[in-house]
């Protein structure tokens, strides 16, 4: 689950903000530097280093640290994480989508939506969206877990709010 998030959430998702919404944002009059961008931005590298410190909390456990630690540190990263994508989410979700809409024109949102389709192509080469959507839902099965609607696994994401 490591992978997968650090595949769709960061490299996925957060690449495409940063790329694409970010800089279309910015070139709206934005700061790059302060406000919502650089707020959103500051997150995005919060969770990589979350995710990084759970990957290695896990290859500690695999070459034979004390399992409680390693579990330990695991639990603790990953808490921290899921935290900070659920405050996340729900700013995007209440303040930069928002944000975005109001200050996106058409030709301005269609640009934005294009790089996002060509990010994903760049990311998800060969068949490794759909490697990592199975493991997502033997993942999901395992442990009797809601997986998300299949919209959010759609190539390109419904709609500029959903990146």
């Amino acid at each position: 689950m490591v992978e997968f998030l650090a595949i769709f959430a960061d490299t996925s998702h957060h690449g495409k903000e940063e790329d694409h919404l970010f800089a279309a944002m910015v070139r709206r009059g934005f700061k790059q530097d302060e406000g919502p961008v650089a707020v959103m931005s500051h997150e995005h590298v919060q969770g990589r280093d979350l995710l990084r410190s759970m990957s290695e909390a896990v290859e500690d456990h695999e070459a034979g640290e004390d399992s409680g630690a390693a579990l330990e540190r695991f639990q603790s990263h990953a808490a921290t994480y899921i935290h900070l994508m659920r405050r996340h989410i729900e700013q995007e979700d209440s303040c930069l989508f928002q944000l975005a809409d109001a200050v996106l024109d058409e030709e301005s949102s269609r640009l934005v939506l294009e790089g996002f389709a060509e990010f994903e192509a760049e990311v998800f080469e060969g068949d490794s969206r759909d490697r990592l959507i199975a493991e997502a839902r033997e993942f999901c099965a395992r442990y009797d877990v809601d997986l998300p609607s299949a919209e959010l696994w759609t190539p390109g994401g419904p709609q500029v709010g959903r990146a």
